[in-house]
């Protein structure tokens, strides 16, 4: 469960920063200072779903997310900003996207969690030496390997057995081709005769002088 474990968490940082870097994209060109101002993703994230529009700002309590001075900041930046209006529409499809970053950051805490205590049961010592991520890479990687080897062997053992079949199959036509005919052939005009015939033949003569 390791190995699912940790390559899961890195498809999830790969989709996350996917979707950070189109909703900062994004709602960058309606309210562009927000994102100089929050360098979290997580949080900004969640001020965009908590507020929307850049107008909003200005009646928004963001106490829970941003520390006091940081939160008069954003307030103050979106009084003057200089990012472009968009459509209601626009914004909803932003908060979508929000959405989407939340829960799935959520989720990864969690398969977060469950790997820290897989590593700690399974591999306390080597998760104590170099940590529960790079530990679980270095298991993934071994079983990997292992894997590789095992198809390998499998790929030789069926290369050998198709080299045995075709040597028997070669065998067995040459032998094929060099076994003789089994009907004799005729005996040509020049065969020699035989004593016997030749004896008998000698004796008529002599009777008949």
């Amino acid at each position: 469960m390791i190995v699912q474990a940790i390559s899961l968490l890195d498809d999830l940082d790969k989709e996350l920063n996917n979707y950070i870097m189109c909703c900062r994209e994004w709602y960058g060109w309606h309210f562009p200072e927000l994102g100089k101002i929050i360098s979290d993703n997580l949080t900004y994230c969640k001020c965009l779903q908590k507020v929307g529009g850049r107008k909003n700002y200005a009646s928004a309590i963001l106490s829970e997310l941003l520390p006091e001075e940081v939160e008069a900041e954003v307030k103050a930046a979106a009084e003057i900003s200089m990012g472009t209006e968009v459509s209601e529409e626009d914004i909803c499809n932003i908060l979508h996207l929000c959405t989407q970053v939340t829960e799935i950051s959520e989720y990864r805490t969690q398969l977060y969690e469950y790997l820290q205590s897989q590593m700690m049961a399974i591999a306390p010592n080597v998760t104590v030496m170099v940590g529960e991520l790079v530990g679980a890479r270095l298991i993934a990687h071994a079983v990997e390997e292992e894997e590789e080897e095992e198809e390998d062997e499998k790929v030789l053992v069926v290369e050998e057995e198709t080299s045995v079949k075709k040597k028997k199959k070669k065998d067995k036509k040459k032998h094929i081709k060099e076994e003789p005919d089994s009907e004799e052939e005729p005996c040509t005009s020049t065969a020699v005769r035989s004593p016997e015939k030749k004896k008998k033949k000698k004796k008529k003569k002599d009777m008949e002088d």
